[in-house]
């Protein structure tokens, strides 16, 4: 149970930090769509 949680953490935190990195990958290459948010 402990190795499945731990695996469960880091992939929502990989989830996340590749989600931040999209968001603001958007934001550089959309500045229009970003202003309009």
């Amino acid at each position: 149970m402990a190795n499945t949680g731990v695996i469960a953490k880091t992939e929502l935190n990989m989830m996340i930090l590749i989600n931040r990195n999209t968001s603001l990958d958007s934001y550089f290459y959309h500045p229009v769509l970003a202003l309009k948010r």
